[in-house]
């Protein structure tokens, strides 16, 4: 047995067998961190938006984003669930009181979020090798990325479609998507309001122009139908705000807090910034 402080819960964490040789992953971003670091043949259940890579489909899915099926989860015996803060702490106390041992991590504030909780899946799993790796990897990539000369800089409206009822985000400065802006040359739009995300309706009241938009369908988590990146580009066009480029970005590009948002999606941002 092993026990694990954890920050967020305020006590130790009980892990019966360590290493460990069966995780469960609630979070897609933290699944495709495992299969990075090599520990694919460890998990044996996720999320059902676990699909990076896309062999983390084939795996036993055991409940959505804010759901979970404790009897699949008992059957499948982890040692280990882990979890994300956010909308998943309602996860973490029934699968306490379930009496499941389950380790959350925090939702990244900022790029190097990513990498801190690279490190953290590596010791609490104890395959820390594995994710010092994955870690050395991920910031030297983010060092490539980082423009020399930021003296000609593009601000960027970001924006993620939740569909009709969950309504249309924006980064605000504790998110990895406004630092990944600011990180490969950029400034994010909503990088001043001091949270996690802002309602992007409050921002285009006072918002006159901007050089780029981008725009993201998160509705996957919200299981609506999105509201649309026309209906947005219809909005903006009302309100009179100008913009010289509008990109479409696919699920998870930016929402995504796992190893590929800092080898894939900050490199396409930064062509993006580049390319006006």
């Amino acid at each position: 047995m092993k026990k694990i402080y954890n920050e967020i819960l305020g006590e130790y964490v009980e892990i019966v067998r360590w290493p460990v040789e069966r995780i469960i992953s609630m979070s897609s971003g933290l699944t495709e961190m495992l299969y990075m670091m090599r520990l694919e043949d460890l998990i044996v259940g996720t999320d059902a938006f676990s699909n990076k890579p896309p062999e983390a489909k084939k795996k036993p899915k055991v409940g959505s984003y804010m759901h979970v099926n404790i009897d699949i989860i008992r059957e499948l015996k982890p040692d280990i669930v882990v979890t994300i803060t956010g909308v998943q702490r309602s996860i973490v106390e029934r699968l306490r009181n379930e009496r499941i041992a389950v380790y959350p991590l925090p939702m990244p504030a900022d790029v190097a979020g990513i990498i801190s909780n690279t490190s953290i899946l590596g010791y609490i799993t104890g395959y820390i090798d594995n994710a010092r790796k994955l870690s050395t990897e991920l910031l030297r990539k983010i060092g490539e990325l980082i423009p020399r000369d930021r003296s000609r800089t593009r601000s960027v409206l970001a924006v993620l479609d939740f569909g009709p009822r969950g309504g249309l985000w924006s980064p605000g400065s504790a998110s990895h998507i406004s630092d990944a802006i600011h990180l490969v040359g950029g400034i994010c739009a909503t990088e001043k309001e001091p949270v996690s995300y802002v309602e992007t309706k409050t921002i285009l009241e006072k918002l006159e122009s901007v050089d780029i938009v981008i725009y993201e369908n998160a509705s996957y988590i919200t299981l609506e139908q999105p509201i649309g990146y026309r209906s947005f580009a219809e909005m903006l066009e009302k309100r009179g705000i100008k913009y010289h480029k509008l990109e479409v970005f696919h699920e998870e590009t930016l929402a995504h807090t796992g190893p590929s948002f800092i080898l894939d999606s900050m490199s396409k941002l930064k062509n993006i910034i580049e390319s006006l």
